[in-house]
């Protein structure tokens, strides 16, 4: 985290059981917590951003998430999570969510949400609209300065893909695992140790069989 790096976390409820994906994810979201917390004795200026991405947020909403969302902002812990609907969703974290929000987005959304989401767009947009928008058109709702601007409509504008040649893939490639990788020599090293470190632990606290 402190050092910019990339983690990813694939959690397959294909190739998981429920429970042990529900488990392993909110260890790893504690773990993520634990760490952004710990810079507390660090300069504010020097807390890095950490960008903390969660698809099929549903599966691993969690208390930690509240606590995530008031606490862990202020020691460069950004969050951005991705689901279907706001039902799946319990009814005290996507309370946290909307309650730590300070600019709000709303495109085209089923008429189930639209009855949630235009209590936060009142009086000036109802359900209606946030569910009858058109491609590429949303409603916006900003705060500037500590102060809840009305909310208005914009239209996204569609720009092409550009046409990338295959160095420059390769040449931003290479940036990229200068930057972000290890070495696989390093990473079976650090997982040894890991293991090491647990087994040395169980080995430890373990009571012997009889």
């Amino acid at each position: 985290m402190d050092e910019s790096k990339i983690i990813l976390i694939k959690l397959s409820k294909g190739k998981l059981q429920e429970d042990i994906m529900g488990f392993l994810g909110a260890m790893f979201v504690t773990k993520i917590f634990q760490a952004a917390m710990s810079r507390q004795n660090m300069e504010k200026w020097t807390r890095t951003p950490f960008y903390f991405y969660v698809d099929e947020f549903q599966n691993f909403a969690t208390e930690t998430f509240n606590e995530i969302l008031s606490e862990a902002r202020k020691y460069g812990l950004w969050l951005c999570v991705a689901h279907q609907f706001i039902s799946q969703i319990p009814k005290d974290i996507s309370g946290a969510l909307f309650g730590n929000v300070g600019n709000l987005i709303s495109f085209r959304i089923s008429s189930e949400d639209a009855l949630y989401m235009k209590q936060h767009f009142d009086p000036f947009i109802d359900g209606y609209d946030l569910a009858n928008l058109n491609q590429r058109e949303f409603y916006c709702k900003m705060q500037v300065k500590g102060q809840v601007k009305d909310p208005f409509s914009l239209r996204a504008s569609y720009m092409p893909d550009p046409k990338i040649s295959s160095s420059h893939v390769q040449e931003m490639y290479a940036w990229s695992r200068s930057q972000y990788c290890r070495t696989l020599e390093e990473a079976k090293k650090i997982i040894q140790e890991e293991q090491k470190d647990v087994l040395s632990t169980i080995e430890e606290f373990a009571e012997p069989l009889i």
